[in-house]
């Protein structure tokens, strides 16, 4: 992008997100030292100079003047977060945990791989709210890093698109998620404050890191990844424990940032489209920074995050062409074709309007029919019986998450429609709409 070096191996996020959803101190050993030692030589020098002649440069003397000398720190770990970037104004200086580096760096390139080579991104939100459900205990001795448990391969950058692609993200996250920092100092926002007074500090921080990108022709592509993670990594008000005081004491995130955020980005479309990233693509990037306020306001849909990372298996997020799931198996022996008995894909709708795309895999044997779904938040058993062209059936989700439903064929046998309910019910949580995949 005009004006903006290559990152050498970098990776920054935002600061006062909030704290993760289990206990503290977690997070120590999440990366040996060894490689977090190398890492610092690799990505100090790249940030610092980036920081240096690109980011301060752009600043009003003005702003120069109320920030004043702020330096940019390189701790090896923090244990309260695997993302807890923060500016400390006592000190003038900006914190960056190398820890959170690597991670970042591996999350942000496990997408761009993916994104680039044909394959779902899908297992990227499945490994988040694993994370943040299972680590540490239920991870302890089982592979744990981004690129390990997502089949990223050492060479991922050697393709030109996926290095692009990196690239860009990581260029434009570093000048949000430091602009976000300069913009606490510049106002000189106190720690201490109510949270009705903490929402508006950031927000104001996120105002003065977009003017920031604006003026630099950043497109705030790896913004809105940023956003994506600490959604999925963020504390929800449905999860068990989590009470009024946890969910305002470090910054939560919440729906009305990103809804700011993404009208941010509606409000300056022609100046970021000079980057020559067009405006359909930063008008979706606004779409889904509005979907991810989805997850802090929908108990339903914070309980299928809660699901998937329960049941998530860090032994089946390998990569996956897109539009293929985990779920979907081969057809048995003399089952093609029939009824009930195959690959499905479509939608899963909840009576809230939220609705998600499915795949599912169903084995018929006589009257008697079981498989799974999967619609990105883990697998869902079936079992049932058919009647003619309906299919009765018990669904189960985890240990938590019950009920029954009723899925019917259309005349030619090719496509379902078919409602859901919890416990007891047939009914009254949403419907389906699906069709065979073969």
């Amino acid at each position: 992008m005009p004006g903006l070096r290559p990152f050498h191996l970098l990776t920054l996020l935002l600061l006062h997100l909030g704290a993760g959803a289990a206990a503290e101190p977690v997070w120590t050993g999440f990366y040996d030292g060894q490689n977090l030692l190398a890492w610092q030589g690799q990505m100090r020098p790249g940030i610092e100079e980036n920081f240096r002649d690109v980011i301060w440069p752009a600043l009003t003397a003005e702003e120069r003047r109320a920030i004043g000398r702020v330096n940019l720190d390189f701790p090896l770990e923090n244990a309260s977060h695997p993302m807890n970037f923060y500016a400390d104004a006592a000190q003038g200086r900006i914190v960056l945990p190398v820890s959170s580096l690597g991670f970042l760096r591996d999350i942000v390139l496990a997408y761009s791989w993916l994104n680039a080579t044909g394959h779902s991104i899908d297992p990227i939100t499945d490994y988040l709210a694993m994370l943040k459900y299972q680590w540490p205990s239920r991870l302890a001795g089982r592979r744990h890093r981004p690129r390990d448990v997502l089949g990223i391969p050492d060479d991922a950058t050697a393709n030109p698109r996926v290095s692009r692609e990196f690239q860009q993200l990581f260029g434009t996250a570093v000048v949000f998620i430091i602009g976000h920092e300069l913009g606490h100092l510049r106002y000189r926002h106190p720690v201490d404050v109510t949270p009705e007074q903490s929402r508006g500090q950031e927000e104001e921080a996120d105002r003065f890191a977009m003017e920031l990108m604006r003026r630099i022709s950043a497109a705030p592509m790896g913004m809105v990844q940023v956003f994506s993670i600490f959604s999925h990594l963020g504390r929800y008000s449905s999860d068990p424990g989590t009470v009024a005081g946890n969910m305002t004491a470090t910054h939560p995130l919440g729906a009305e940032r990103l809804r700011a955020l993404a009208s941010g980005i509606d409000a300056n479309l022609a100046d970021f489209a000079r980057t020559g990233t067009s405006t359909a693509t930063l008008a979706y990037q606004a779409r889904q920074l509005r979907e991810f306020a989805l997850l802090f306001e929908d108990p339903g849909v914070q309980n299928l995050i809660r699901q998937k990372g329960l049941t998530a298996n860090p032994d089946l997020l390998f990569p996956r062409k897109a539009g293929v799931s985990v779920v979907t198996a081969p057809v048995g022996p003399g089952q093609a074709g029939s009824p009930f008995s195959g690959n499905y894909r479509g939608k899963w709708l909840n009576t809230r309007g939220t609705d998600f795309d499915v795949s599912m895999s169903l084995t018929r044997q006589g009257d008697s029919v079981r498989g799974s779904y999967n619609f990105g938040a883990g697998n869902i058993t079936i079992e049932g019986a058919v009647t003619g062209k309906k299919l009765s059936y018990n669904w189960k989700w985890g240990t938590e998450y019950f009920g029954k439903g009723v899925l019917e064929l259309d005349e030619a046998g090719e496509a379902i429609t078919g409602t859901w309910g919890y416990t007891r019910n047939e009914t009254g949580a949403g419907t389906w709409n699906l069709h065979r995949a073969e």
